[in-house]
């Protein structure tokens, strides 16, 4: 039977950029940040990092699909929510 190769020697060395790049993983979009131009759209998806399957903030361009991961202080900063109505 052909065996797996070891996590550990998938992402050594690698950074989580050039992971993401690799392994596609699936994405939630939680928001459109309104950056796009006439070839891009930029929105906020929640994808796990592939280095610790921890979710992560990342901005997603479409087309192609490319993910930039996000800092801890667009994570940190206070957010605006949308409460519903009675």
């Amino acid at each position: 039977s052909e065996q797996r190769p070891n996590v550990e020697s998938i992402v050594r060395g690698k950074s989580s950029q050039s992971l993401i790049a690799e392994l596609a993983p699936t994405t939630f979009t939680i928001a459109d940040t309104n950056w796009g131009d006439a070839e891009h759209d930029v929105t906020f998806v929640i994808a796990a990092d592939p280095r610790t399957g921890e979710p992560q903030l990342w901005k997603q361009y479409n087309p192609p699909g490319r993910l930039v991961p996000m800092g801890d202080d667009w994570v940190e900063s206070g957010w605006a929510e949308i409460q519903p109505t009675s």
